[in-house]
């Protein structure tokens, strides 16, 4: 199992536990009893939500993945890094930006960085690589 695939299993599984502890707060308070099967179904359903959105999201929608964009001009150049700095900032939702002459990495908050992959982006003489996950690489190749 990956890295990326146990943080998707417990952020899945955390939202769904706390479902379930909002229902059990409000069986206390209303002293409604449940079951030993319901409890398990309950459980087990929780689990596997939480396994299948983990695998979906490391399989389809976060997995990394890179291009390489060549460009022949300064102009050029520009164009398709303002395009990845607005993808960045307005799609993927990244805000902080840490920048040197050959490398741009866009970072989300505290937890997306936890959660997700940084964007990166290469500059090189002729061609820029871009690396993040998938489906922001398969966006930003659409738009380029």
């Amino acid at each position: 199992m990956s890295k990326i695939f146990i943080k998707y299993f417990l952020h899945f599984f955390l939202i769904t536990f706390c479902l379930l502890a909002v229902l059990l707060i409000v069986s206390i308070i209303s002293k409604l009893t449940f079951s030993k099967s319901i409890k398990f179904f309950s459980i087990i359903g929780c689990i596997t939500y939480s396994l299948l959105m983990a695998a979906f999201f490391t399989e389809v929608y976060a997995k990394p993945d890179s291009s390489i964009i060549s460009y022949s001009t300064d102009w050029q150049k520009e164009s398709i890094l303002d395009i990845i700095y607005l993808t960045s900032t307005k799609d993927a939702h990244r805000r902080t930006i840490e920048e040197s002459d050959s490398i741009i990495v866009y970072y989300g908050n505290f937890y997306s960085r936890w959660l997700t992959l940084p964007i990166k982006v290469y500059i090189s003489e002729q061609d820029i690589t871009v690396e993040g996950p998938t489906y922001w690489i398969q966006k930003v190749n659409k738009i380029i």
